[in-house]
């Protein structure tokens, strides 16, 4: 198989299978990301039992989290590749501005 087609095909197979471990942010940090479901979420953790549905980590105050990359104070996120943001397009289809995508090497 084409190195091309393994890693559209390994992208496609980790998309698929890799949404739900990507789902955990803290449920404080809505403004800052303004992602509305943390807020949900949020909201409706404050009842008295934690839902179900949300993970541990979720249930940490942003506070609690620390970023790996601020060990790397040089390190700059290189720019779009616009050959490889088409393909996850072609991949994803329609729906792609509604989707976030993290290509690990």
């Amino acid at each position: 198989m084409p190195r091309k087609t393994t890693g559209i095909l390994a992208l496609t197979l980790s998309l698929a299978w890799g949404v739900a471990p990507a789902g955990s942010y803290p449920l404080d940090g809505y403004p800052e990301t303004g992602m509305i479901r943390l807020e949900a979420y949020r909201l409706a953790a404050q009842g008295t039992a934690r839902p179900s549905f949300l993970t541990e980590g979720e249930m940490l105050p942003s506070m609690a989290v620390t970023l790996s990359l601020k060990d790397h104070p040089g390190f700059e996120i290189p720019e779009p590749d616009p050959g490889l943001s088409a393909q996850l397009q072609e991949i994803i289809g329609g729906d792609a501005r509604y989707y976030g995508v993290t290509v690990l090497d």
